[in-house]
């Protein structure tokens, strides 16, 4: 929890910073989640996510938690958070860095912290479809949950987003995230649909995938993750 308090407040400061002259949104889910993989539970699931959009730049911080128990006992127990910034070079370019850390209690690895920097291109940007793709290079943080061993290795990453309003009310929203190295290679995928039932207040269902090529014997590869939840728009 301390790393993760640090992250917080890095975070927090990095937010402080920015002027209030730009555009400030956010959404948020909560709602009931079915855990698969190193736990097999039911949990309550929590997300938020704040941009903050100033001309060429967007910024956006997001936090996700996602806890349960059985019997008095914890059954699963995550957090994950990312920073992104990024800066529009034209209407197809744009360079971006990304902090992600993620802290699981019942994965292989005790943390997971990646830093990274690239460019990105927008292959569609319509107000029905966005296709997104990103290329770039960092560096990852980990530590093995059963050893303590900690591993430092360059990352190469790269990431796909699609986004379609299908309906007036309806939302297709998914992402493919891949950061290779030479230990371990992490991947990360999600698919959601929203339907709105207010301008603010919609149903999402998502499933989201964690994948890790380099685990310990006895544990799984993958944890799969299944959300209803109600999202609120801000």
């Amino acid at each position: 929890m301390l790393k993760l308090n640090k992250t917080l407040f890095v975070a927090t400061l990095l937010a402080s910073s920015l002027s209030v002259a730009g555009e400030w949104k956010g959404e948020g889910d909560l709602g009931y989640n079915s855990v698969a993989g190193n736990s097999e539970s039911e949990a309550l699931a929590v997300k938020l996510l704040i941009a903050y959009v100033q001309n060429d730049w967007t910024h956006k911080a997001e936090f996700t938690a996602n806890t349960a128990s059985t019997d008095d006992r914890t059954s699963a127990e995550a957090y994950s958070f990312n920073f992104n910034s990024r800066y529009e070079f034209n209407a197809d370019v744009y360079g971006f860095g990304n902090y992600r850390y993620q802290d699981d209690r019942f994965s292989a690895f005790e943390y997971q912290s990646s830093v990274a920097a690239g460019v990105g291109y927008h292959f569609i940007k319509t107000e029905e479809t966005i296709l997104d793709g990103e290329i770039g290079a960092g560096f990852r943080s980990s530590e093995r949950r059963d050893t303590q061993e900690k591993e430092d290795e360059a990352i190469i990453l790269g990431k796909v987003t699609f986004k379609q309003q299908i309906t007036d009310t309806t939302k297709f929203e998914s992402y493919l995230l891949t950061e290779a190295g030479d230990e371990n290679t992490y991947v990360e995928g999600e698919v959601a649909l929203k339907v709105a039932m207010t301008e603010q207040l919609a149903l999402k269902v998502a499933y989201l995938a964690k994948h890790n090529t380099d685990v310990s014997p006895g544990t799984e590869k993958t944890d799969r993750y299944t959300t209803v939840s109600l999202n609120y728009n801000f």
